[in-house]
């Protein structure tokens, strides 16, 4: 898999939403693909994507067992940011790593703009 538009789409998702401090594609099995912004100090790569997949898994797997419908995204909210994923392909996940008081929707809104540039690049 080429990672160089996947990290450029991500550079321009940082760029256009201000309110993420940092952002990542990783693979189903919680495998880093790419990785852009500038995270918290104690942050670690392989640990942010395996959490970000198991999160995104368990999301998706209790809203179809519960709720029903297509599964849109995942948000976990700490006083320090949020944690945010959507499905960026069928085996691909896009996270990103919010600043406390984010505006979530427009964030979400770019992150749906990164999703599509991933398509349109093929890479998806």
């Amino acid at each position: 898999m080429h990672t160089q538009p996947l990290s450029d789409i991500l550079s321009q998702l940082n760029t256009a939403a201000s309110d993420i401090a940092a952002s990542a594609i990783v693979s189903e099995d919680g495998s880093a693909i790419t990785l852009a912004g500038t995270p918290p100090l104690d942050f670690d790569h392989d640990e942010i994507s395996a959490f970000s997949a198991a999160l995104f898994h368990l999301g998706h797997r209790a809203m179809e067992r519960f709720v029903g419908g297509d599964f849109e995204r995942i948000m976990v909210k700490s006083r320090s940011g949020y944690l945010l994923a959507v499905p960026a392909s069928q085996d691909l996940i896009l996270t990103a790593l919010a600043k406390p008081g984010a505006a979530l929707e427009p964030v979400f809104a770019e992150m749906g703009r990164a999703v599509h540039r991933i398509h349109a690049a093929g890479t998806a």
